[in-house]
Order: structure tokens, then C-alpha cells, then sequence
């Protein structure tokens, strides 16, 4: 799945956060330490090893962090709220 086409901002929220597997009350240094621990992970440039069927699997797994992480920085940016509970 290459994420939502259609719904609410609630939904991609909670689609991108189960894709990085964060917290809703993650900081913005955890969802983007996560985002780059993903990507580094999924990255089928630096897994030569991969059969074209993994690296295409791979491929999908890579867009579908990135769309996560831009649905996540998105929505911060445009509310300019911040992920951390604890801060003022």
C-alpha cells in the first residue's frame, strides 16, 4: 500500500505513524530518527545482495517511510505544533 488517497488528516496521521511505528506523542527527533533508521534499513541501493523481487519490495517499503515522514513533517509544519507533550 502506498498509502491513503482519500480521508480525513487523522487517517494519514495514523497510517504514516503505524508505518514508522512511532508514538502519537513522539518528538520530532523521534519520528525523524526513525524515518532515517527506516530508510537506511530499506534502501535497495546498498543491498546489492537483493533478488530484483526484494529490491522492488524494497522500493515500495522506502516510498511508503517517505510519504509517512512528509504526512508527519507536513502536519507539523503547517500547524507549527509540537510533537513533544512536554514542552510548552
Amino acid at each position: 500500500m502506498r498509502g491513503p488517497a482519500l480521508g480525513s488528516r487523522s487517517k494519514h496521521e495514523s497510517r504514516a505513524r503505524a508505518i514508522l511505528e512511532v508514538s502519537p506523542f513522539a518528538t520530532e527527533d523521534e519520528i525523524r530518527a526513525r524515518y532515517l533508521e527506516l530508510v537506511t534499513l530499506y534502501d535497495p541501493q546498498k543491498r546489492e545482495y537483493f533478488t530484483q523481487e526484494l529490491k522492488r519490495a524494497a522500493e515500495e517499503r522506502t516510498h511508503d517511510i517517505v510519504w509517512a515522514y512528509s504526512v508527519l513533517a507536513a502536519n507539523e509544519w503547517k500547524t507549527g505544533e509540537s510533537r513533544n507533550p512536554r514542552e510548552p
